[in-house]
């Protein structure tokens, strides 16, 4: 008789249990697909000069400086 029981449970809430399974695999397929660990392409240390091609940004962006620090660069 406990074995009916389990089964009628089981079929009342195979809609709960289904969802259940699907969140919990759909976790582990993701999980799994992502990398482990970040990785960056460059070596590079704090102060050395940069020993690779042009660096460059995919972006504008501005650089605020005073007129006094603009003619001084010009003047360098």
């Amino acid at each position: 008789m406990n074995l009916r029981k389990l089964f009628i449970a089981i079929s009342n809430k195979h809609d709960l249990y289904y969802r259940i399974v699907l969140v919990t695999v759909s976790i582990l397929v993701i999980t799994s697909v992502l990398p482990q660990q970040v990785r960056f392409k460059y070596d590079y240390r704090l102060g050395q000069t940069w020993t690779y091609e042009e660096l460059r940004a995919p972006f504008s962006y501005p650089v605020y400086k005073s007129s006094n620090e603009i003619d001084e660069e010009k003047k360098s």
